[in-house]
């Protein structure tokens, strides 16, 4: 693919970044289970050592850069045959997309990996795959219903998910944006619950937050285990 600048965004330094421009929209490529290593990819490397089928041993994970803009995902859970499945990454800035990290996000035993596969002007992207039936699956985004979650840093807006502490069947997503060219900002959280294998609407109401540096950090991953941003 044709490469071009990542706009990569760190902590709280990301309430003034580039002005605003629209993000990329979602991808809707089905995993392949089936596909095999192109030659001369680079090899596989393991990224995570991580309990992902909830057994309570850590599994490796593996990540391989294969051609056409594509990854493989590999698991080797409970001594059995490695499970793997192939992403489209062409939407991300530079080959081989983004490995982004282990980290339980739903409320079943196991970690999910998040693999970053669209990037924006500064919207990351990300397929959540959880594993299921002894397959690699993707785990859309409760709030839209998408294949990918995101979250995002812009002069006027901040989105970002939290796992909330205390209680594993929770996620909340928070976003804001300014108000007029002032430092008022307002939005919505939108909290979820894992309930029965799937993910319920649980609340939703109304943010206001003032000070840019506060809203600032509404922004990226709140979830042990996981970077804020990508690097």
């Amino acid at each position: 693919m044709r490469r071009h600048t990542r706009g990569t965004v760190v902590g709280a330094a990301c309430a003034l970044v580039l002005a605003a421009t629209t993000a990329c929209a979602s991808g809707s490529d089905q995993p392949d289970p089936t596909a095999s290593a192109a030659r001369g990819d680079g090899g596989a490397r393991v990224v995570e050592r991580v309990d992902v089928d909830g057994d309570g041993e850590r599994d490796a994970v593996r990540y391989r850069v294969l051609k056409g803009d594509r990854v493989r995902i590999g698991v080797g859970a409970g001594g059995g045959s490695p499970v793997r499945t192939v992403l489209d990454t062409s939407l991300w800035p530079g080959p081989g997309g983004e490995w982004y990290g282990a980290a339980e996000v739903d409320g079943r035993a196991g970690a999910e990996l998040l693999v970053g596969t669209t990037h924006g002007a500064h919207t990351p992207m990300f397929t959540v795959l959880t594993l299921r039936s002894g397959r690699l699956v993707v785990q859309p985004d409760p709030a839209t219903g998408q294949r990918e979650w995101w979250v995002d840093a812009f002069y006027n807006g901040f989105v970002g998910w939290s796992r909330v502490a205390g209680d594993p069947t929770r996620m909340v997503r928070r976003e804001v944006f300014r108000v007029g060219d002032g430092h008022v900002w307002r939005g919505q959280v939108q909290s979820f619950r894992w309930d029965a294998g799937r993910w319920l609407h649980d609340d939703r109401h109304d943010l206001r937050i003032r000070g840019d540096e506060k809203a600032a950090r509404v922004a990226g991953w709140h979830v042990a285990g996981l970077p804020q941003w990508p690097s």
